[in-house]
């Protein structure tokens, strides 16, 4: 429906779009908020899009900003400083300088390889600095129910892959483990955004009301999986994080094959 009862579109912010579902920007500016960073912090907002998501921050108080994104054509804040490279390579020796924050909204479910992305991340924060990292919800109820008819996770279908490159799908307990094993402690998690309009939310949600009482694992309900983390020493005794597990002495590959 075109009057958005049905399906909301992407939101603005100060002309800018907003590359995200509607409501999740506002949201995670309110997360930021509420950690007290001193106006002063160093921010970097990794794969920035238009600059809408810094744009946000900049009202909120924070004027030292920094922004990554490899499409830089369609990055209009000319006050803040953008750099442009490839986000699946090597970046963390771009900068000097360590961060109090990172933002990094809407990216990690696009790149070949999550881990190294977290890793790059770790090195550019200051001790006890914060991340904080969204993805789609692939756990969500109405997730659930499409893997279950189509056999495909939601977000990361075939048209997903061709149309957003969505290539990456990561599950609450996976980004937690990561977190653990790269050298992150979680300091809050929670879901943001929807593309439902009112009308679709009045019908939807009681339902997934009922069904989430029979759920397991992570219940969140929107479109977007919020983690918010600071630097901390990995875990180093973590199991199965050795990527070496087949020289174990114990280990025979014939009791682990279907």
């Amino acid at each position: 429906m075109k009057s958005g009862l049905w399906i909301r579109r992407q939101e603005r912010f100060e002309g800018l779009v907003e590359r995200c579902a509607p409501g999740a920007h506002r949201a995670l500016a309110a997360e930021i908020a509420a950690l007290n960073l001193p106006r002063e912090a160093r921010i970097l907002d990794v794969a920035a899009g238009s600059g809408a998501f810094l744009a946000r921050l900049r009202a909120l108080g924070f004027a030292n900003l920094h922004g990554i994104e490899l499409d830089i054509k369609d990055f209009k804040l000319d006050s803040i400083p953008i750099e442009s490279f490839d986000l699946n390579l090597d970046f963390a020796d771009r900068y000097n300088e360590k961060f109090d924050l990172i933002t990094a909204v809407e990216i990690i479910e696009h790149l070949d390889n999550p881990r190294h992305f977290l890793r790059e991340l770790r090195k550019l924060l200051r001790p006890g600095g914060y991340l904080l990292v969204t993805c789609p919800n692939t756990e969500q109820w109405i997730a659930r129910f499409k893997f279950l008819i189509k056999g495909e996770p939601k977000h990361f279908g075939l048209d997903d892959i061709k149309s957003q490159r969505h290539i990456s799908p990561i599950l609450s307990f996976q980004m937690l483990y990561m977190f653990q094993e790269i050298g992150y402690k979680l300091d809050r998690m929670t879901s943001v955004g929807s593309f439902w309009g009112p009308l679709k939310a009045a019908l939807y949600e009681p339902l997934g009301m009922l069904v989430s009482l029979f759920m397991r694992g992570n219940k969140e309900p929107r479109e977007i999986n919020v983690y918010i983390a600071k630097q901390s020493d990995p875990t180093e005794d973590l199991q199965g994080q050795n990527s070496r597990y087949f020289e174990s002495k114990n280990f025979d590959i014939a009791d682990h094959q279907l």
